[in-house]
């Protein structure tokens, strides 16, 4: 299949992109390169700004693949407004061209986070979304961009998958279930700072079979899937990276605060298994995946500038060399 993949250059892409070109897939690269080093690039990529798409970039092209975006809560609070202009109406214009130049599929990268706050309940897709916070929002008005413009000649496939976690040529430490490997393996700390606060989680091996699933899969012109390994609150989830690394000769204290956050949710994946698609990690595959990736040399130490988005992000805007139009 001719596929066009935004944001390949980030964390998903960076493994999603190498996996579905060893498919048998054609695909056209588009990303800013805020996170990628020159190494890591395969040399085809298309330097460019989603928000003002090219006509060309959609040449042949079957099926979208849209990942590219403000991808942090942090992010998002540090200039709301260009979160918005990207997430939201990066995704309804790069929709827009793409439906006119005859694509028949988009798959978007929504998030779990749309749910906003409701820890008491295991939400479904049918679940009212009030977000509250400028990523969560963003992620919400560009699903709604798509549902206005599907039909039966351009269908839309939603993805909100949980907090991602796992090894990635293109490397993050700052997601919950990497932080906590990375301060147990280092630090022997594993920090619990908001305990009851619940998360749905997903390991970024998943995320790719789901991507590549959601590209034939059949229904209604729009289809909206949560995608989840499994919900934990925070304190369990640095339980059971304790005990993952305790099983691989790591012995790691866990320290439990008392923070809070707007943000909790748990989300079910029974709409996405009833389809077709079913997680195949736990957390304790995760943790190991990075620990057998970081004996392996294939791996960016936690304290690279380069792994934390936050912080590229922030150092960007500061140098003026964004490579946006704002």
């Amino acid at each position: 299949m001719n596929l066009l993949i935004t944001g390949g250059l980030g964390y998903i892409g960076s493994l999603l992109v190498p996996y579905l070109r060893a498919k048998g897939h054609k695909l056209r690269v588009v990303d800013l390169g805020w996170f990628a080093r020159r190494e890591e690039m395969w040399g085809d990529e298309i330097l460019g700004d989603i928000r003002f798409p090219q006509a060309e970039w959609f040449d042949g092209v079957e099926a979208v693949i849209h990942l590219a975006g403000v991808s942090t809560d942090p992010q998002a609070g540090l200039m709301p407004d260009l979160c918005y202009s990207i997430n939201a109406g990066g995704t309804a214009t790069l929709a827009h061209y793409a439906k006119a130049a005859g694509v028949r599929r988009f798959i978007f990268a929504s998030s779990c986070s749309v749910y906003g706050y409701c820890p008491e309940v295991e939400v479904d897709e049918d679940y009212p979304t009030r977000p509250a916070f400028p990523y969560a929002v963003s992620k919400l008005m560009g699903e709604r961009a798509l549902q206005c413009l599907t039909d039966e000649d351009f269908r839309a496939v939603v993805l909100r998958k949980g907090t991602v976690g796992g090894w990635a040529p293109r490397m993050r430490w700052d997601l919950v279930v990497n932080t906590m490997t990375a301060s147990g393996a280092l630090k022997q700390k594993i920090q619990v700072y908001a305990p009851l606060v619940q998360r749905p989680l997903l390991d970024i091996r998943d995320a790719v079979l789901a991507y590549e699933w959601a590209l034939t899969l059949d229904g209604p012109p729009y289809q909206v899937f949560n995608l989840v390994g499994n919900n934990y609150s925070v304190l369990t989830l640095g339980l059971r990276v304790h005990e993952a690394l305790r099983l691989r000769g790591i012995a790691a204290e866990v320290e439990v605060g008392e923070g809070t956050d707007i943000r909790s949710y748990r989300a079910s994946a029974a709409r996405a298994a009833a389809a077709g698609w079913t997680p195949r990690q736990v957390v304790g595959d995760t943790v190991w995946d990075i620990l057998t990736a970081a004996q392996e040399g294939r791996i960016d130490h936690p304290d690279d500038p380069r792994c934390h988005n936050m912080q590229v992000f922030s150092e960007l805007l500061a140098s003026g060399r964004q490579g946006l139009r704002l």
